[in-house]
């Protein structure tokens, strides 16, 4: 009954466009799985996962996105955390570690 009502108000429209829409918001919203396989994320099966579990929830899915983002040892902004946290580790010690 609910996949004739679905039919019907679909008859009118393109099934290309619907498909392109479709695709469309599965790329969107697995997209924190993307970026984590690309980046090589060392939890990337993890984040994919919850990913899979929680499509459904913004609320979760922002925080896996930041997951995605974040927390590879190469990058740039872990870098430079690790270089504030080096400096300030300095200024509070007595000799000066290199």
């Amino acid at each position: 009954m609910v996949w004739n009502d679905i039919a019907s108000r679909l008859h009118g429209h393109n099934p290309l466009a619907i498909a392109g829409v479709a695709a469309v918001c599965a790329l969107w919203i697995f997209l924190p799985t993307f970026v984590a396989a690309l980046r090589r994320h060392r939890s990337f099966r993890l984040i994919a996962l919850i990913n899979l579990i929680f499509f459904w929830e913004f609320w979760i899915w922002m925080p896996l996105m930041a997951w995605a983002l974040m927390d590879r040892p190469g990058d740039a902004l872990v870098a430079r955390l690790n270089a504030f946290r080096h400096g300030v580790r300095n200024l509070f010690s007595r000799r000066r570690i290199p």
